[in-house]
This record gives C-alpha cells, structure tokens and sequence, in this order.
C-alpha cells in the first residue's frame, strides 16, 4: 500500500522528514526517508510513503509531483504525478543526464497514466477510471514475447487495424472458427500456393470439395 503526503519539516540530524497525509491530514513525525531521495526533499514537497511489515512503520520512498515541476505540462492542480529519473551522476548525487524516466500520473476521476521515457522513445499506458479502458500508446514498435500461450479474451468485438500490412503465420496449424458468417473482402484474394492461381469462376468445380462454383466471383484464386 503507498499514500502521498506532504512534507512539514525536514530533520537533517536525523535523515528524517515529519509528514502530513493527504487524505486526513494526520501528522507523522520523523519518517524515514529511502535512500537518495533525501537529499532534495524541501517542506511543502509532496512524496509517495509505503511501509514496512505494517502501517506503524512508514518510510518514503519516492518525491511526488504537482503543478509548479516543469516537468509537467498542463496538469489539473489536484493530480499527483510521481516521477523518478536515472542516469549518471556528480559527486553530489545530482543527475547530470537524465536517460531514464518513469512517470505515474493519477486525478480525482481515477484515471492512472504509467509512462517509461528513455533515450530511445516513449511508453504510455492509460487505465481509465470511470470507462475501465486501458491504452496503450509507443513511439515505435510495440512487440509482446512469451515463453508460453499468449491468451486474449473479450466479451465484446475484437478490432485489428493497420495502415500498412497484417501478417499472421503459424509453425503448426492454423484455425479460425466463428459462429456466424466468415467475411474476406479484398481486391484478390488468393489461396494455396498453386503457381496457375486461377479464378474460380474459370473452374467448373472446386479443386478441393468437388462442388460446382457459383457464378459472379472474380477476386478469388485457386
């Protein structure tokens, strides 16, 4: 579980912060701060807090953001955004380049927008709140690799769209099943690799059922 907080007092003697929750603004003095995230937290900075083993041992983890960080273009006063950002680093501990940047964004509508920022591009998942979608929007390519099945399920349609090509290929065999009606619309479409591909209409009957061709199809190959 994590909750943001405000910062009320800085304690350097003791690498230590007094906190002021959020949601029911109870004070908590002398939490312990994670690592290198001390050395720039500032009263009235806000930060993400988790716990250790129980909620009577807090420590904060990570600095939140609001309006005000340049980092953040036109964001709603009540969203928080926590930010951490990687790369190499001077003698103070200070990033000197940033390479690497991981961004959660939540508002009070209960959206949550996760972003991974590097030098090769952008990754952007939205979780809608009030909808329950979820988008996913890359610079570049996205690929999904699994060792094992790769499921997708929906109780409603299924789009796949592309401005280019779609290829689907399998190394062991190939089912498509529907409970309606199978629909291929394209200018040609041909089937099986036969080096003549004539259309069907020039055919009396299909080369693989028998059964004789109907008359007025002109797109389709054997």
């Amino acid at each position: 579980m994590f909750r943001d907080a405000r910062v009320i007092r800085v304690n350097p003697d003791r690498n230590s912060v007094d906190i002021e929750y959020r949601s029911t603004t109870e004070i908590i003095p002398d939490v312990k701060v994670a690592g290198r995230v001390y050395w720039n937290l500032q009263p009235g900075d806000y930060v993400l807090v988790g716990y250790i083993e129980s909620i009577d041992n807090p420590v904060v983890v990570d600095k939140v953001m609001l309006r005000g960080d340049p980092r953040i273009d036109n964001s709603d006063p009540e969203d928080i955004h926590l930010i951490h950002e990687v790369g190499p680093r001077d003698d103070d501990g200070v990033i000197t380049e940033v390479t690497g940047r991981v961004e959660i964004q939540s508002d009070e509508g209960g959206n949550l927008t996760l972003t991974l920022s590097g030098n090769l591009g952008n990754l952007k998942l939205k979780m809608l709140g009030d909808e329950g979608n979820i988008n996913i929007e890359a610079d570049g390519a996205v690929s999904i690799a699994a060792k094992g099945d790769v499921v997708v399920n929906t109780r409603e349609n299924a789009i796949v769209a592309a401005f280019g090509n779609i290829e689907a290929s399998a190394g062991g065999d190939l089912e498509a099943t529907a409970v309606g009606t199978v629909k291929i619309d394209a200018a040609v479409v041909e089937l099986g690799k036969n080096a003549a591909m004539a259309l069907v209409n020039n055919l009396p009957v299909c080369v693989v059922t028998g059964a004789p061709h109907q008359i007025g199809n002109t797109n389709v190959k054997v």
